[in-house]
């Protein structure tokens, strides 16, 4: 479809908050006089950020036509950054001490510290990309700006920049319950895929109990809840447990299925899924979970294993995706980068038959439904009545 598109005239910087901590709003100007904003958060270094706005992305795409959102957002995408960090000399070509012989003065007997205590340090360049924080921003105000110049909505920008189906169906929540008024829980729980728990990142054996007796009698009591109140609806029981059966179980296998069949009993007739179920290395995480699932086929159990953003990076749940280690992954919105990266993402997990639960903290609501509207995922996650109201209004433009 051919669209009249309007030209980036140039780009406004403002600071701004987000949860997180200070953030970089970024406005795209187009040359009708409008401007269209994104909102890049968690980052480490305001003044190098907007620098670097200033010096690479602004250039960039100055005068460049608000006509297709993937090309203009892989050309951000590709851009990169030096940095100049610290290191220690590293002299493979000496001979090594001789510590027999090595003498140590009577100062450095008195403080504890020896010269190579401190190590003589050298400053290296580093290039990477620009931070996942400035290519989301970005990236979601030129997708704004794009859908004013050519009156579209966001979902169907997107969908025509990736040439998918619209989802015909509104996308369903993973509703925290601990965070939703129970005066909104009704109608909400009516639009939910799964009810959600998290039980913290401390204390596990304290919290889950020593042999996660604790957690299954939460689980027992939240189904009691949830049959009460919702006789008819087909929910998932979602736990978020931090990593809690490193604690409890140092990763063995066969332990943590025990403890899986308890949970899974405890919450029938409802599906459980168990997020961030252990913790450590990457590699060996990937390779425990694998050896649950299939554990868990073996024995035609039904719960199902998640990992997600609140205790992996994105490195990791890239691998765990590769790894096929698990059934559903949990991601941040604006995690991976540009929105293009995360719908690639999105893309991959999709094609691994991994479900997708697409979450936002509450300042990107907007975006995060379109996103997860026009790519498809499985659910959302965040402030419930914000994502409510976000899927009603899409669905309510598409009558």
């Amino acid at each position: 479809m051919h669209h009249q598109s309007h030209t980036i005239a140039n780009l406004i910087l403002k600071r701004g908050l987000s949860p997180s901590g200070e953030s970089i709003l970024v406005g795209v100007v187009l040359t009708n006089g409008c401007v269209t904003w994104g909102a890049c958060g968690q980052l480490a270094d305001i003044p190098a950020a907007i620098n670097t706005l200033k010096q690479l992305v602004t250039p960039l795409l100055q005068d460049q036509p608000l006509h297709s959102f993937p090309k203009l957002v892989a050309q951000v995408d590709k851009l990169t950054e030096t940095d100049t960090q610290p290191r220690p000399v590293s002299s493979p070509l000496d001979p090594p001490t001789n510590r027999a012989s090595r003498t140590i003065s009577r100062r450095q007997l008195i403080t504890g510290h020896s010269t190579e205590d401190t190590p003589e340090m050298e400053q290296v360049t580093i290039t990477r990309p620009l931070s996942p924080s400035l290519r989301f921003g970005v990236s979601q105000a030129i997708l704004y700006g794009i859908a004013l110049s050519q009156h579209e909505s966001l979902v169907t920008v997107l969908a025509e920049a990736f040439n998918t189906p619209i989802s015909p169906k509104t996308i369903p929540l993973l509703v925290d319950a601990e965070k939703t008024n129970i005066a909104i829980i009704k109608p909400i729980i009516a639009r939910a895929a799964a009810i959600g728990y998290w039980t913290g990142h401390l204390n596990h054996k304290r919290t889950l109990g020593s042999n996660a007796e604790r957690l299954q009698a939460h689980v027992r009591q939240v189904k009691t809840w949830l049959m009460d109140i919702v006789h008819e609806a087909q929910l998932t029981i979602h736990l978020n447990i931090q990593g809690g059966f490193t604690d409890l179980y140092d990763n063995n296998a066969g332990k943590i299925l025990g403890a899986l069949y308890g949970l899974e009993q405890a919450a029938k007739p409802y599906a459980l899924v168990i997020e961030n179920i252990v913790m450590g290395d990457v590699t060996a995480v990937s390779d425990n979970m694998k050896q649950i699932q299939s554990y868990l086929d073996s024995r035609k159990m039904t719960v199902k294993l998640a990992a997600g953003y609140s205790l992996f990076p994105p490195a990791a749940l890239k691998q765990f995706v590769a790894d096929k280690a698990l059934h559903q992954i949990h991601i941040n919105l604006s995690q991976f980068g540009s929105i293009l990266q995360t719908m690639a993402f999105i893309d991959d997990c999709k094609a691994q038959e991994i479900n997708v639960i697409l979450h936002d903290e509450g300042e990107n609501v907007e975006t995060a439904t379109a996103v997860a509207q026009a790519a498809g995922v499985y659910a959302l996650s965040g402030p419930s009545y914000s994502l409510y109201n976000e899927t009603a209004k899409i669905m309510a433009r598409r009558l």
